[in-house]
């Protein structure tokens, strides 16, 4: 949130104030993502594998979001596929472990995420939260 505020609001806006930069900030936001719609309407990227789900997405993202989406798939090299069971009728979780540098000397560490897909509605959430923060479906979804 400080970041979508930033050069808005400080600590002693008041609410009135408030409202109004709240206001700006998403007008200027909506303009940001015009401008880079515009630029992006007839630029194609290449893609880093041979699958469409990429073409999918450049069709669908702008170019900056499509990029961040190109280093899950290429990141995708470090994980691997652990297991899989049934949770329910229609959900199965997903076991992915990724090697992943550490610290200043970039020790290797596996780490584990779950991901669970639901057969049904065709959604899917992974431990590691990227899609809800960043809104891009992780490397580990992408495995599944």
């Amino acid at each position: 949130m400080n970041a979508y505020f930033d050069g808005y609001v400080h600590f002693n806006t008041t609410l009135k104030e408030f409202v109004e930069q709240y206001e700006n900030a998403l007008r200027k936001k909506v303009e940001k993502e015009e401008e880079e719609d515009a630029r992006c309407f007839n630029k194609q990227m290449k893609n880093v594998s041979p699958y469409g789900f990429e073409d999918q997405f450049q069709d669908a993202y702008t170019l900056e979001k499509y990029k961040d989406f190109q280093a899950q798939v290429a990141g995708k090299i470090a994980c691997n596929f652990t297991s899989m069971k049934v949770v329910d009728d229609d959900i199965s979780k997903f076991e992915i472990e990724e090697d992943m540098k550490v610290g200043e000397k970039g020790i290797l560490k596996t780490v584990t995420f779950h991901v669970c897909y639901n057969e049904e509605s065709k959604e899917s959430n992974c431990t590691c939260r990227l899609f809800e923060s960043k809104g891009i479906g992780c490397k580990h979804i992408v495995m599944v």
